[in-house]
Order: structure tokens, then sequence, then C-alpha cells
């Protein structure tokens, strides 16, 4: 009786072959004409559902060794997969339906004999229970849906049975999703089982079924090692009190029981071997339930290369237990009994002998009876001694891929892999054919064995590497031409080798096991002090009973200190000498040599002492140093330490470090191994004190570990108020390693500080505290000679000693406090002070330093200022006269000094020049010199006194000027500057027609927005700056930048006086207005010249900085926008209406005022005609735009009177300053009519109001609208610069 397994998977079942030609002999299943012996790929049948139908059975019938009932089911049709059977074992109705039957598992020798002499097994195949996994490649066969689930019967990787199984020879290996079968086959042994495998898709008609043991405890495998088992299904027992006894050949207890859960437990099992009945009992319930030990199995065979009696050799496996009385071994089918002549290693390796002439026999099958259980063993590897490797021959599926190999069948021996294998004498040929069983037909009874080689044209080439030739054995010479495209096979009976047969045919694979010595982890790793018992674990170095080795380390043929292959396999021992570097190591197994490398550890350092700067000698320790002073090399970075000296063998080294600094990773190489960097310093520098000389301040620092570099110190002052470690400039060493110089920077002075040093990156371990005197830096300006404010930058701590605020400072003049000078501070931080420092009168060179709570500071030489000039006045071309030169600084009165105007080339006197007042000189000039041909251009005006000479584009020849409305007949027009000088009781207009006391409303009030109201009873004007837009020379606009993009920020200068200032985000311009109320008539003077403010007006001076030009040729535009109602109603009843217009003036080309009439309301805006560039002073280039200009389409709306007016200033380096003004009035024909709206509706006023910078086509002149909040911090930053710009301008009289 055989098993047979049957598979879905994708390969050809080519063993179903040889059970349905067994069938086909015993003739006792009639196979349909035609019916597909192989069936489809992966469906591969032993028998068609319609050839039984009708169901008969056999049995039951009560087995006396465990109690189960078993019955036989044939006709089923048909069963089709494994839980199918399962459902028709459960649902068959027998006397015991009262619990589930299940698909019948045998687990004994004795268990299939009983059930083939009751008929349950029988010549027809029958389905039973065990099966392999689906995955591919899952190849335990195992119980499936029974008591014994999960039960292993069968690995097909190592053909280790786990209980009997009793598998034909020729069953193919490999194999997934499989399932048991029994047949009886009395052609070839009428008593043998036959367990065959059986598709999952088509299954047998037949099926075995078993009653009983369902809820029987179930007790795990173990093998005869012993060890813990787990016992499941104990529901009803007391854990607690459990106990189990093994009753068999001996018996005994299961020991440390353990509850795992309410229905398991676990136990111990001494070793041991046999079957077993167990029972299990906590006093109140019992059981009974068979068991017994797994299986002995084999791992490898050394057969003889001849088979004659009494010849010996050894086998090798697993479960044979301790006793060698209970073992019993049987060779070739026949069962001819063996002896054992000798224990190799108990329990697993015995040397045996017969005694029959086994001649005409096979060696293989081996039976193994070890207490009553048995094994049947045909899937072994055996050693060929020819080869130095294990071959076993395998079945497999027509189309498996050799590359698969090592995924089908598993390891030989101690855990060689195998490969596909090649015969390459008649030695392993015929070791072969008299070892491996045939088949069991007569007409294949030889094995056909596919080897690794194939032809590539006429040359034999290794399958698995084609680069390598195949050195192959064949009693034939092969026809090369009949291999093209076919794979050769080996054919055992005739050594012939033929191309590949038809798919009809079936082959065996050639396995072959060559043992690769390798060693765990490659390397062999061991100190410089070698090692005397050096333990080397191999994986593999060779087989355990038929290899030889020999070992070698650098050639040198060595004796290991312990090798015994045998009792302990892959454990060698070897001493190793002291060295360094590498060395190899050699080890040939049956002429194969695997060589790997003894490395010898890196050096190691845990510790070093270290060395002040000055050098010396330093010990490291440590190991794997070795013995040799000659092959060490130690260094930190660039620095080498000289002269090493192994004082402790490989543990200690001393060697000398140069006098140097600084901290590295220390490195020990030994021959061409270094060790991991190892922080190593010299010794930190100490500072022992500082002192303080001159100022800027040097410092000078005694101590020690300096080093001998300057060039690798860094010198540093740190205080609470300088915002981290300041370092100081010029660091000297005076004093190698001893004492170091350095120059503190500026902004450390005037303050208490610590020093430290930080030498090659390591810093002092102390630090020193000076008192460092303040420092006097820079002049910001110089005091003008009627007295001034001198400004400097110093450098000292904003608070004293103890915290108190330092909020001014007296100054020294020419180091006497004789004249005395109290400056006021204002800090910039982090250290720097601005000092403001007034100065009286003078006309000489001083020196100055300055007096803080921290010391005397250094000196620095200061002058008065040379004649700053602000403005001059004008005459007429040709019209000789009085000029009033404007400015500061002109020096002593009573010394004389010298005036002259003109251009480069030509400059004229301007005589009898004199000093009026501290701020103007009055002289005499012709008018002579010719004004440039260039509008952008003035004449030069210079002033010459003791403290030097200024030279300034300043004078501009006087125009003559119309005036708004010829002055209403109500004035005098001034024809230098358009101004109407108006009679006594019209001064409230700029154009005298408005007498005193008129309507030209209140005081305007202007909010924080920069909003002016003017409440007036009449029409609203509003003045605009919508851009600033840049000209090429050929006026085409190159850059525009809205104003409606400025961030602003307001300050109020006084009552009457705002400054908005305004920066971009996206742009570097700035752009700052002052706007000034005048709630009376009054003159004013703007870069020289004279304006006329009429009552009630409000005037803006408006500066435009740090434009980016496209272009030095071009022009920069500011651009207002003035608008109004189209038409407003004239008188209370809306009956009058008037439409809007503009007048302006009309002198050459550009113009200097120009009003808006709408109604009775007129506006006046007015325009110095000079501007102030850089510092010239020019004449005003103001226009009106023409109404097609683009800008038009930006600020016109329905409804509204718009005229852009554009200010055209020539290209400037730093600014442009320029001075607009406007006003509002009500006119009145009498005053009746002022009368006579006296008690109107108020909802019929209109307010004139005056915004300032703005938005697009809505607000004004010189602020901006709402500031948000969340601008509010850029506004803060840019303030500071803006409010600069103004004071500039201010100081400088504009």
């Amino acid at each position: 009786m055989f098993a047979l397994l049957s598979c879905g998977d994708s390969k050809l079942n080519m063993f179903m072959v040889r059970v349905l030609e067994i069938l086909r002999a015993r003739k006792s299943l009639k196979v349909a004409k035609g019916f597909p012996i192989l069936g489809n790929i992966g469906k591969v049948g032993l028998l068609a559902s319609h050839v039984l139908s009708v169901v008969t059975t056999v049995g039951p019938f009560i087995n006396p060794y465990n109690g189960h009932n078993y019955t036989r089911y044939d006709g089923i049709s048909p069963l089709k997969s494994g839980m199918n059977a399962l459902q028709i074992c459960a649902k068959q109705s027998t006397p015991f339906q009262d619990f589930r039957n299940y698909v019948a598992t045998f687990t004994s020798k004795e268990e299939f004999e009983w059930a083939a002499s009751k008929g349950l097994i029988t010549t027809v195949p029958a389905l039973i229970n065990g099966r392999t996994s689906y995955e591919e490649y899952a190849l335990n066969i195992h119980f499936d849906y029974s008591p014994e689930e999960g039960y292993l019967v069968f690995d097909q990787l190592t053909g280790r049975p786990y209980s009997y199984f009793q598998a034909p020879p020729d069953a193919p290996s490999g194999l997934s999703g499989c399932q048991l079968m029994a047949v009886l086959d009395g052609a070839s042994a009428p008593t043998q089982l036959l367990i065959g495998f059986q598709n999952q898709e088509d299954l047998s008609s037949s099926i075995i079924c078993e009653y009983g043991g369902v809820q029987d405890p179930f007790l795990s495998q173990i093998d005869t090692t012993g060890g813990i088992i787990t016992v499941t299904r104990l529901s009803g027992f007391n854990i607690a009190s459990l106990s189990l006894q093994f009753v068999g050949t001996t018996s005994f207890g299961c020991i440390s029981i353990s509850r795992l859960n309410s229905t398991s437990a676990s136990c111990t099992i001494l070793p041991g071997t046999g079957a077993f009945n167990v029972t299990i009992t906590d006093g109140v319930k019992t059981a009974v339930v068979p068991w017994s030990f797994n299986a002995p199995y084999l791992k490898s065979v050394y057969p003889p290369l001849n088979l004659s009696p009494g010849t010996n050799f050894i086998i090798y496996g697993g479960n044979f237990g301790t006793i060698t009385a209970k073992i019993q071994i049987y060779v070739t089918s026949q069962k001819f009994p063996c002896t054992i002549q000798s224990v190799k290693i108990p329990g697993q390796a015995y040397e045996i002998s017969y005694a029959a002439d086994i001649s005409g026999y096979q060696l293989l099958p081996i039976t193994i009876v070890v207490d009553n259980v048995q094994s049947y063993l045909t899937m072994v590897p055996i050693w060929d001694t020819s080869s130095k490797s294990f071959f076993s021959p395998f079945p497999v599926t027509m189309y498996f891929d050799p590359s698969l190999i090592g995924q089908v069948i598993g390891l030989a021996d101690e855990n060689i892999g195998a490969a596909l294998g090649l015969i390459e004498s008649p030695v392993t040929a015929n070791l072969l054919k008299s070892t491996y069983p045939l088949f069991y037909n007569t007409t294949k009874n030889q094995w056909t064995l596919f080897e690794d080689f194939f032809f590539q044209g006429i040359s034999p080439r290794r399958a698995s590497n084609p680069n390598l030739a195949a050195n192959f054995y064949s009693t034939n010479i092969p026809n090369t031409a009949l291999f093209q495209a076919k794979s050769p096979y080996f054919d055992l009976s005739t050594f012939i080798i033929s191309p590949a047969a038809t798919s009809a045919d079936y082959y065996k694979h050639l396995a072959q096991y060559i043992p690769n010595v390798q060693v765990v982890g490659g390397t062999i790793l061991v100190n410089t002090t070698g090692d005397s018992a050096k333990t080397v674990q191999l994986t593999s170095y060779g087989s355990r009973f038929g290899s030889s080795q020999n070992f070698r380390i650098d050639d040198n043929l060595i004796v290991p200190v312990e090798y015994d292959p045998i009792n302990n396999y892959g454990l060698l021992i070897i001493n190793i000498a002291p060295g360094y570097g590498s060395s190899t190591f050699n080890i040939s197994t049956d002429g194969r040599t695997y060589q790997t490398t003894i490395e010898y550890g890196n050096p190691v350092i845990s510790g070093a002492t270290n060395i002040g700067t000055t050098g010396g000698a330093i010990s490291i320790v440590g190991y794997n140093y070795y013995i040799l002073n000659s092959v060490i090399t130690i260094k930190m970075g660039p620095i080498t330490c000289s002269n090493p000296n192994i004082v402790v063998a490989h543990k200690t080294i001393v060697c000398n470090m140069p006098a140097s600094s600084g901290k590295g990773m220390l490195v020990v190489q030994v021959g061409s191994k270094p060790s991991v960097g190892f922080n190593w310093s010299y010794q930190d520098p100490f500072i022992s004190g500082a002192t303080v000389s001159s100022s800027p301040n040097t410092l000078t620092i005694s101590g020690s570990n300096f080093g001998p570099l300057p060039t690798n110190i860094l010198v540093f002052v740190t205080s609470p108020k300088l915002g981290g470690d300041v370092p100081c400039t010029e660091v000297l060493l005076p004093t190698p390693h001893t004492q170091i110089t350095a120059k503190v920077p500026k902004t450390a002075h005037g303050r208490m500080v610590n020093v430290y040093v930080s030498v090659s990156n390591v810093k002092s371990n102390n630090t020193a505290s000076v008192i460092l005197t303040p420092y006097l830096d820079s002049l910001l300006s110089l005091p003008f000679t009627e007295g001034g404010s001198v400004d400097m930058v110093a450098y000292f701590d904003s608070v004293d000693d103890v915290g108190n605020p330092i909020t001014a400072v007296d100054m020294l003049v020419n180091n006497s406090a004789a004249i005395p000078v109290t400056c006021k501070v204002r800090y910039t931080p982090p250290t720097k002070a601005i000092l403001s420092c007034p100065m009286p009168a003078g006309f000489y060179p001083f020196l100055v330093s300055i007096v803080t709570p921290y010391g005397i500071s250094n000196q620095i030489a200061a002058t008065y200022s040379k004649p700053n000039i602000v403005s001059v006045s004008p005459l007429k071309y040709l019209a000789p006269g009085l000029v009033t030169i404007s400015g500061n600084s002109f020096g002593d009165l009573s010394l004389p000094l010298y005036a002259a105007i003109g251009n480069f080339t030509n400059m004229q006197n301007c005589t009898n020049a004199r000093i009026i007042d501290p701020y103007r000189i009055e002289c005499f000039y012709d008018a002579s010199i010719t004004a440039p041909a260039d509008p952008k251009r003035s004449l030069n005006v210079t002033i010459t006194t003791t403290f030097g000479s200024t030279t300034k584009e300043m004078f501009i020849y006087a125009t003559t000027l119309s005036c708004p409305n010829n002055c209403s007949s109500h004035g005098t027009c001034n024809t230098d500057s358009g101004d109407c000088i108006c009679e006594k009781g019209y001064l409230s207009s700029a154009d005298c027609s408005v007498a005193d006391g008129g309507n030209n409303g209140g005081k305007p009030e202007t909010n924080e927005n920069g909003t002016t109201t003017i409440p007036v009873k009449g029409l609203n004007f509003t003045i605009s700056i919508t851009h600033l837009r840049e000209l090429d020379m050929d006026d085409v606009p190159i850059k525009t930048l809205p104003i409606s993009d400025a961030l602003w920020v307001n300050e109020q200068l006084n009552e009457n006086s705002m400054q908005h200032n305004g920066i971009f985000d996206n742009d570097t311009a700035v752009i700052s207005i002052v706007s000034t109320y005048y709630p009376n008539s009054s003159t004013i003077i703007f870069a020289g010249q004279e304006m006329v403010m009429p009552t009630n007006s409000i005037k803006y001076e408006i500066t435009v900085s740090n434009w980016t030009w496209q272009d030095q040729l071009s022009q920069l535009q500011v651009i207002y926008n003035s608008f109004t109602d189209q038409s407003s109603t004239i008188g209370c009843d809306n009956d009058q209406v008037a439409q809007t217009n503009v007048t302006t003036s009309t002198d050459g080309d550009t113009i200097y005022w120009f009003q808006i009439q709408s109604g009775n309301t007129i506006m006046n805006a007015k325009f110095s005609n000079r501007m102030i560039v850089d510092e010239r002073i020019i004449r005003a280039s103001v226009k009106l735009l023409d109404h097609d200009d683009e800008l038009y389409l930006n600020v016109s709306s329905t409804g509204k009177f718009n005229v852009l007016t554009a200010i055209t200033t020539p290209y400037f380096d730093d600014r442009v300053v320029l001075d607009p003004s406007f006003s509002a009035l009500l006119q009145y024909k009498d005053q009746q009519q002022q009368d006579e709206c006296a008690t109107s509706d108020p909802s019929k006023w209109k307010l004139i109001v005056i915004v300032v910078c703005s938005a697009i086509g809505g607000l004004a002149v010189a602020t901006i609208s709402v500031i948000s909040y969340k601008r509010w911090k850029l506004q803060r930053k840019s303030r500071n610069k803006l409010n600069r710009l103004a004071k500039m301008n201010q100081d400088n009289g504009l």
C-alpha cells in the first residue's frame, strides 16, 4: 500500500501517469477511450466523474487501536475539493451520527494495515486526510479538518516523515495544493500502502471517512529529544489537577504542567522513543488517546562504492533515540536487515552493515523502525566519494524550472544546499544506479536524469553558468546536432546522453550538493595580541563523515587547537599569532579551497593625557597597538606626534607633541589601519590678568597656553549691552604662549567687559574683567561760526556702573573744562551714542573729548563749519543791484570776505561784500553774466572766508511774472514773484479780490490722516499728488509710481505744521511733505524767492529722494490732481448754475499759478519759480498735462472737473525740493449777497477740502488717508530715516 499525493499547481504531474498505469495493469478500473491522462495544466485528475456513479460503502469498522469508526464510500460523483470531502463525510448517515465525521487520518503503519485488512484500502485509490498548502512551495503535508488538524505528516523538501508515510519512490517533489490518497499496490508488494497526491479540483470518487476523537484531547508532536508539548481540547478538565501518563514499551509522565488557558496546557516530556496510549485525567474526568514521538529520518547516507555483503557504511539523520537496541534498519525494497556496528553520534549517526546479498536491488528505500515507530525513506542524499559531493535524483513535473531547485528540495547532511547536478564519472553513474530505486512499471525501469549542462553549438556548457564548460560523462559520443534547442538527459540504464524526449515522457532531475566552506560572518576578527584559542564558526566545511580538511594562515599549514567535525560540526578553534593588518585564512575541503581574511583589529584609543601649548610627551592608552614602533603613526589633524614608543605592548604608547594649540581628533594608525578619532586638545588657555592702555583701548593679556602663533588666537570682550561676544583686532603675541595684545573695537568701549581668549578654537577656562574708556568716533556736523551744535558719534554704555541711565555727558574742549559744554545723548542700539553738544560762537580749530562714568575718551580734531549758502535773492539780467546771500558760518564779522557770481569760466566779483548779520551777506552785483542756456542750470555763487570757500549753483535772474486777476485793482503786482501786494483791507486773498472780513472760511482743521477742511460756503476742492513719473529724453514715460502705493508716517512739527513721510514696498523712493497752515497773510522765502501766503492758506514743501533712475538723461515729474464739480450753484435757490473753469499764468513755457473757479468759489494754486535740486537752485518747470495724457484715465470720474499739473525736475543724485501752495475763497458781488443766504439751508453749503497726499483721484497733497495698524511696524522703522531727511531740509534753511 502507498500514499498518493495529487496537486493543483501549474506544473504537469508526471507521476500521475504512473498511477493510471498501475490502475490499468490492475484492470480494476476501466478508463474510457481518449480519457485525458494528463488533463489540463493545473487540473491533473485520476478519475473522471462518470466512472463510478452509484455510491457503495464498506464498513463501518471499529479500529481496536483507537476505538474510531471507519467507512469507505465509492462512486461519489465527484468530490471536487477537500472541503467537499469533509462535507460528504460529515453528512453520511451512520450509527455514529451524534458527532461529526471527518476524512480519515492515518498516523501509523498498523493503522494502514488494519484498514487494508478490512477492505477500506483497495486497488482503487481513495481520498484520505492530508494536504499541502495552496501557496507555491508550501511543501509540508499536514492533516486538515480533523481532530489532528495541523499535524505534520511529511516534508517534501527534505523527504522527512513525521509519522508513517510510505510514498512511491517516483513521487514528485516541490508540489503545492495537494491531497493524500491511499491505494493497495499488489503488483509491487501486496502489503504495501501507496499514499499519493490528488488534484484539489478533480478528486477521486472514493473517500474514507472516520468518526471518533473529535472531543478527545490533542497532544502536539515532538522529536525524540523531548521538550515542551501542548495539550488542547481540555474542556471539562480541571487543569490545576491534571496529569498525563504515557504507556507503551515504557511508561512515563509529563512533568511541569502549566495552564495556558481554560482548555489548554503545556508540559515537558523527557527524551524517549515509541508510540503510546496517553491517559489524561484530573481525578474526575479521564481520556485515553494514542500518541507517538516523531518518526526517524535521514539527512544523508554514505554508501560504499560496491554493495557487497558485510560492507560498512554510515547513515546520518535524527529521531533514533539513544537506545541502540530499539533501532531496526532495513535496506532495499526487500527490507534486508542491517546491523549497527558503531554509534557515531548518539540518536543521529550510525555505522551499519548488512549480511544479505543485495545485488540486483537498489540500496534505497531504507526502512527504519525505532521502538515501533516506522519510517520508509526514498528521498535521501547520498555521498559520492569520487566527486566529493552528495547526489539526490528527484522527480518533478515536465516543465519544472531548474533554477528553482532550491525551493523544491531541501538541504543535505549539514545544511548543504542543492543545485542542478552533473555526472562527471562512471563511478558516480554506477553509484546512482546501485543506490536509487527504479520505477515500478516494466516499460520505464530506469532513471532518466536531466543534468546541469546544455550544448552551445557543439560546446557543452553548464546551464547554471554558460561561461563554464560542462565536463559530462557518457558512454556515447553525442551527435550535438540532435541537441539543438533540446535539453540532454542521462539514461542510468545505458549511461548514454540523449536529447530531451516528447511530452509523454517524464524525467527526474539530478540534485547535487557540493559542500561550500564558509565562515560565519566571513572575516575573522582578532586583536593584535592574537588569540591562542580563536573560535571560528563554519557554516559548512564538507560532509560530516566523508570529507577531509586542512587549514592555512598566510600559506602556512596549521594544526587546529580543536577540530571534531563529527561530534562538534562547524566548530573550529585555531591559534592566531600576534600581528597587525590582515592575514589570509584558507580552508581546503576535498580539494575545494575557501579563503577569507583574518583581520587584526583597528587600534582603539580609550584615553590620552594632554600637554600645554609648549608641547611635550603624552601617553595614549587603549589596545590593538601591536609591538613595533616602526609601524605606528600618530596625528591630530596635520600635527604629528613624533617618536612613538610602545611602553606596554599593544596597550600604551608615548609620543611627543610639538608646540602648537587647539583641539582635534587624535588618530593612532598601526600599519594601514587607523583608529577612530579621539577628542584631544592641548591644555585650555588660562588668563592670569588683563590691563588696558590708550584709546582705542589696547588689551594686554597675561596667562598660559596661548600657543606659538597669533593667527590661531581670537580675543573677545563681552558685556550684557553688547548683545554677544565682540572680537578684538590686531592680535599679537609678544611672548609666545604667555602674553597677548589686542585692539578693542570701538563699539565695545565705554563699559566694563569680561575678556576671554580662544586658541585654535579652544576657549579659555576663565575670564578677566577690565574697564574700557569711551571712544569718540566721528563728527556728524560742525558748529557754525555764529554758534551751534557739534554732533558726534561715540561709543559707551547707556548706563553707569550701578545701572542709572546716562542721558548727558560733559565735553572737554582742548582737554579743558574752561568752556562748559554738556552734550545730550541719544542712543542707537546696541552700542552707538549720538551726542549733540552746543558750541558758542567761535573762529578757531579745537580738540574735543568726552567724560563718562567709565573715563575720558580719546580726542578728535574739529573746526567751525565753512560757509554754507542757502539762497540768493534775484536781480533782473543787466539790472545791477544789491544781492542778499543767505546762509550760515560766514565767520568773523570784522574780517573781510570774498563773494562772486558767475559760471565756471567767468566769475564776477560781487563787490562791497559785507556781513549784515550772522546769516546774511550783502554785495553789489552788476548782473552782467549771461544765464546758462540750459534751463536746468543756474549761476554759481562763491563765498570765501577764513574758514574756507563754498560754491553753489544758486543765482537765478528774475523774470517778469503776471499776478492772478491783475490783483483785482486792489493791489500791486510784484512781477519778480507773481505775487499781489494787496492794499490794506484786501489782504485775505491771493488776488486781492476779497475784502478783509469776507467769507474765506474759518481756521482749517487738519487731522491725523492729513485732511485739511476749510469751512466756506461754496464748493469742495481737492488737491492730491497722484504719481511720480520718470520720462526718458523723448518725454516717453518709462517708470510710474502711484502714490496710492505709499506707506505713511505722520509727525506734528508744531501747531500749524505737520510732516508726512512715505515709502514704498516695491521701490526705493522716499517722499516727504511738510504742510504748513498760515492763518494770516505772510511773506516767506523759498530758495531765495519771496512769496506771499494769503490768509487761511496752506503751503507744502515736497522732497523726493532715493529715486532709482532708469536713465541718467531722464526727468522726474511730480503729478498733482486738482478737481471739483463740473458745475456749481450760485445763490440760495439753485436758480443760477455756473460751469467750472481754470485760469493759468501766461508767462513763458511754465506756469507759476492757476485758478479754478466754480461759481463764487475760487481755488488758487501758486508755485515757486524755483526748485532745489541736490545743492543747486534752478528755475522750476510747471505745466498742465494735456487731456489725452494716459494719467487722466486714472483720475476722471462723472461730474468732476480734473486738472493734472506736473512739476518736472532734472536728474538728481540725492533729492529734489518743491514748494507749491494753495488757498480757497468765496467771492461776493456785494454785502447783500453775503447776507441773503445767512439763514439759508446749511445743507447747500459745501466744504473745501484740501487732502494732503493720497490715493488716486481723491486724496490730497501732503498726507495719507488712513494708515492701517498692520503697517505700523514698517512705518515705525522708516520714521527715523524720513525725519532725518526733513530735518536736513530744515537745517539747510529750506
